[in-house]
């Protein structure tokens, strides 16, 4: 379309004036034909400084908006998406960006709930290194842990409770095990 308004249109009046006047009785002045050309050069060159500023928006404003989303994510903001444009390649980048983030907030929901329950230091060592089946000899102490009363607990309260009581346990058993270097 930028092409079609901004070249193809003003050689076409340029054009269509040369056949005219060489085909036709009714011949033009030199200078009026002059006036005629320049007239069309200016429209045409006014023309396609508009269109190539309204066409290289069109490109650049998607790609801001992604720069500015990863500056964000960078920051250390989650959650982030950009709004997708259209179809074109720069509407399949902003689709795949927020697809990426997409997978790695639940990376990250998945890290978080993977570390409250077996400790900081061995859900970052297990996604580390992965996690191999067979085993090896360690010297290790283990805590067995019990509350007192939570089977009666469990049987008077409601579920929620129940949850929200053992979760904030664990959390308190995590912490002074982690504060004490145990994995």
């Amino acid at each position: 379309m930028t092409w079609g308004l901004g070249t193809l249109m003003p050689v076409a009046g340029i054009v269509l004036l040369c056949v005219t006047q060489l085909t036709t009785d009714n011949e033009f002045g030199s200078d009026a034909l002059a006036w005629s050309v320049l007239a069309l050069a200016v429209m045409s060159i006014g023309l396609a400084l508009v269109l190539s500023l309204l066409t290289s928006s069109q490109i650049s404003d998607p790609i801001k908006q992604l720069r500015w989303a990863i500056e964000r994510v960078q920051r250390g903001a989650s959650g982030v998406q950009v709004e997708v444009f259209d179809g074109s390649e720069i509407g399949r980048l902003q689709v795949g960006f927020n697809r990426m983030m997409s997978e790695s907030d639940e990376r990250r929901r998945l890290r978080e709930l993977f570390g409250q329950h077996v400790g900081e230091d061995v859900a970052r060592r297990a996604l580390q290194y992965g996690t191999e089946l067979g085993g090896e000899t360690r010297y290790v102490a283990v805590l067995f842990v019990d509350m007192v009363g939570s089977t009666a607990t469990a049987a008077e309260r409601p579920p929620n409770e129940v949850v929200e009581l053992l979760n904030e346990f664990f959390r308190v058993v995590v912490d002074v095990v982690d504060k004490h270097h145990g994995s």
